[in-house]
Formats: C-alpha cells, structure tokens, sequence
C-alpha cells in the first residue's frame, strides 16, 4: 500500500508538470500571434502615411523637415483658414492668403493682417510650378507668408487681389514661357475664377524684355500695372494673394481637375483673345527672317534669289540694306493653301539639311509657303498673325512648335520627330495638338535620315534602341537634340505632304 501512494504521488506530480507545460505553452503561442498580428497591422497602417519625397541630398532633407515643422506650426484654428499652403501636387505648391496682406517688397514676406497670436506662424514657397526638378527649384528666390503681431505699414494699398509668381527657371526658352508661365497661369486664374479686373499680377524674376515681349499678353490677364518684385522697394497691400502656379502637366488642361470643363482650345482663343487686336504688318523691318517663296527679294540692292539666300544662312534685315518695301510677301493665291516651315537654320541641332528641296516639292504640289525662323526678340503679335492666316505649320521638334497654340483648330500639324526623340515629342506637341483639336502629322525619320548614321554604326544602340541609353535626360539632348540634324527622304516625305494638301484644301475652303 506504501509503494502504491507513492507510485500514485509520482504519477500526480508528473500530471502536474505536464499540465504547466502545456499551459505555458498557450501562453506563448499566444504572445507570438498578437506580436505577429500587431506587426502586421502597423505595416499595413504605415503604407497609409503620407511619406516625404525622397531627396537625394541631406540638405533636401534637412529642408523638408523644416518646411514640415513650419507647417505643422499653428497659432490658432483661424489662423489655419487664413492661410493655407497645398503641397500635396507633383509640379507645383500653392499658398493663398485669405484675408488683407501687406507685402514688403524688400525682404519678399507677405503678412497677413487680422486675428494674431503670440506664436507666430510662417510658411515658405518657391512659386514656379516645376517642384520635381530640385536643382531648378533651387534657383528660384522663395516667398515668406507670416502671421504675427508685427506687419509693416502700407505705401500702397490695392483694391485687388495680388497673384505672385516666378518668371525665372527656363524662362527665355519658347516652350517653358508657355508651359510654366502663361498656361499655368491661365490655369491658376480659372481655377480661382479671377478676371483682369480682380487681379494684381507680382511677378519674380521677370527680365524688362520678358515684359516687353508678353506685355499683350499680360495685359489680358490683369488691367493694372504688373509689380516686378525685385525692383520695389515699398510695401503693398492687398484684399488678399496666392502664391504659385497651378500646372497639370506638360503643355496640358485637365478638364477634370477645372471647375467648368476647360481646355487647351480655350486657352488658344484666350490666345486670340489677347492678339487679335495686336497691328500686325509684315511690311514692318523686323530682325528675324521671314522668306517668302517664288520671289526673290533686295539684300544690299542686289537681287538674291531665296534658295541661295538659304543656303547662304544669311540674315534678312531690311533696315541695314534698302527701304523696307521692297521686302513684303506677294499676296496669297486664294486657291493656294499657306504653309509655315519652322526653320532652324541658325539653330544648334535638329536642321532641316535639305530644306530647299522640302520648299520646292511644298510649293509643285500647290503650297504657298513661308519659312519662318523665330528669335527670342521676334514680336509675338507679328508671329500670332503669320500663324493665324497658315493652314499647314510644319517644323523640326523644337521649342519654335510651341506656335502651334495660335493655329486656328482643324490647321494640320506636322511635327518632324528625329531619333531619340519620340516621348518628349508626343508629350509636349503631339498630345497639345490633338486636345487642340488640330490636324496632327507626325513624322518619325528613319535612321538614314539622320546625321547621327554619319557618327556612329548603323548598328549602334544610339541609332537603332535609343531607350536604352542611360543618363535620361542629359544624354537626350547631348546627343539626339544638339548633334542631329535631319535630311528628309523626299520620296517619302511627299507623300506626308501630299495628304496635308489635301487635308488643307478642305480646311481653307471651310473657313478660309
């Protein structure tokens, strides 16, 4: 009976371990499936969060966190409403200030006047709508917006609201005057439901040539006076002020994104809007070369037939050679349809090598044709009035295409695209042309036709699969923008041209 109760005692106690045990075991199990399970809900929650953009310098970084702490600053919930800054868009930022400023030219700070709090609060922007491009971004002078017990005084005082914008970054070139200038602004202005009677434009950076050369279209946009931040040295107020420039992308309305549907069709007859009442007389002595074909005409009082006047490269200005009506385009053949060539002649890459010829079968198959090569003094008036007469515009890719936003919807559109270039050529013509309502062209030139065959093998991935070269962006225009030029197969390229006669015809007995 002893032996038993012990025997018996043993069997209990080993119960007992194997009962902790197992015990022990649940409890564990347990605790890992609720780390398991926390862990992933706090990933799945972390994918959630907004994350910085990613910077490829310290200093970048070092800026956004203090850019983020400044907006994380709130002095009071009213505050909040009286400024606002949206930094959620790829192209751009854009600040309002929603009650009476006082802009203090000096030191580029707007203070907004109202409710204030000991705490002060600040914001920063960079107003020019290529927020992507940091070492662009870089360049650009940012703005201050405060809120705080201490604003200067008014010397001026606005009945309007102030629009501040920066004209530097790529402006000089063509393309980006439009793309990241007027067309944003465009943008911004309806977006905000502003005319040129609520609007004060400020602009940043902006050359006296700049404002010379848009001064018409400017002056569509607003009916006062524009305010060229860097040369003033006295305060402005206003009713209130956005900062930046609304952008959906290159050389594009999203009529989506708009509060009535809005396209680039209404940006050209905004266009229109501003130069249809702009004088345009081509007998005016003008710097850039307008040739008109079939005549010759007078350099140094000497008949100089255009063919050689091309080939010689050049340069036509009346007022150093005789009286300027000797040089004006005979009129139109009614019957003729007009084609503008975008020459690039003195340009640095992208020629057109046998532009001659391209003129001469143009003019057989029943063209009237101008070659036009803009300068950046060219009048815009001058070319908005060449470019609203033509039914056919025809150019190298390039920044001159950017004249396409004065072509009446339904002219044709042909868009030369060298090697290398096909994206950026969509992108910034092809697609405008087409939500344009434009007739559009697009000629892809074949290997043989470009001077890069003369460079490198025929063979070569630079020739024949330029998407693999690597470097983007600089080695697109190190190689396929500025070291190809382009000879046009004749054969093949009549038959484009052909089909735009045609395409033509139908237009100019539509409208003219």
């Amino acid at each position: 009976m002893m032996i038993y109760g012990v025997c018996n005692g043993a069997k209990k106690f080993r119960f007992s371990i194997a009962m902790a045990m197992a015990i022990l075991y649940v409890m564990l199990l347990t605790l890992s499936i609720v780390y398991f399970a926390s862990f992933l809900i706090f990933n799945v929650s972390s994918s959630s969060i907004s994350m910085p953009p990613s910077s490829s310098t310290f200093q970048d970084n070092q800026v956004y966190q203090k850019e983020k702490q400044l907006s994380q600053q709130t002095s009071t919930p009213h505050i909040q409403s009286t400024i606002s800054c949206d930094r959620s868009h790829y192209h751009y930022d854009l600040c309002s200030i929603n009650c009476p400023t006082v802009l203090d030219s000096k030191t580029s700070t707007f203070y907004a006047i109202g409710p204030t709090s000991p705490r002060q609060f600040m914001q920063k922007i960079r107003p020019y709508p290529r927020k992507w491009e940091n070492f662009t971004m870089s360049n650009i002078n940012q703005v201050t917006i405060l809120s705080g017990p201490k604003a200067p005084l008014c010397d001026v005082t606005h009945n309007t609201s102030a629009l501040l914008f920066s004209a530097g970054g790529y402006t000089g070139n063509f393309f980006h005057d439009f793309n990241e200038g007027f067309l944003a602004l465009f943008i911004t202005v309806q977006l905000m439901s502003l005319t040129n009677q609520d609007v004060n434009l400020v602009i940043q950076e902006a050359h006296d040539w700049w404002v010379s050369k848009y001064k018409n279209l400017l002056g569509a946009f607003s009916n006062y006076p524009i305010i060229i931040l860097d040369d003033q040295k006295i305060n402005h107020c206003f009713k209130s002020a956005i900062l930046g420039l609304v952008s959906h992308g290159f050389m594009t309305i999203d009529p989506k994104l708009m509060p009535r549907p809005t396209t680039l069709i209404d940006f050209h007859f905004f266009l229109d809007k501003a130069y249809n009442k702009a004088q345009w007389s081509i007998l005016s002595s003008s710097s850039y070369p307008i040739y008109p074909v079939r005549k010759g005409y007078n350099q140094n009082c000497q008949t100089m037939p255009l063919s050689e006047k091309i080939a010689a490269k050049t340069t036509f200005d009346s007022k150093k050679t005789c009286n300027k009506t000797q040089y004006s385009i005979p009129p139109y053949n009614l019957d003729q349809p007009k084609l503008i060539l975008l020459s690039r002649a003195n340009g640095s890459g992208r020629v057109m090598l046998n532009q001659i010829e391209i003129i001469i079968m143009a003019e057989n198959l029943g063209f009237n044709v101008t070659v036009f090569e803009p300068k950046p003094e060219t009048p815009l008036s001058e070319a908005y009035g060449l470019m609203k007469e033509t039914h056919v515009l025809l150019g190298i890719h390039g920044a001159a295409l950017t004249h396409l936003l004065f072509l009446r919807p339904e002219s044709i559109f042909i868009q030369v695209v060298p090697i290398g270039t096909d994206d950026v050529a969509e992108m910034c013509y092809g697609r405008p042309a087409k939500e344009m309502g434009l007739q559009y062209l697009e000629y892809k030139i074949s290997i043989e036709e470009s001077s890069l065959v003369e460079k490198y093998d025929k063979l070569d991935p630079i020739l024949h699969d330029p998407m693999s070269q690597k470097n983007g962006w600089v080695f697109l225009k190190k190689v396929y923008l500025k070291q190809q030029n382009v000879r046009l197969n004749l054969i093949r390229f009549r038959k484009y041209l052909k089909y735009a006669y045609k395409k033509a015809k139908i237009f100019m007995y539509k409208v003219g």
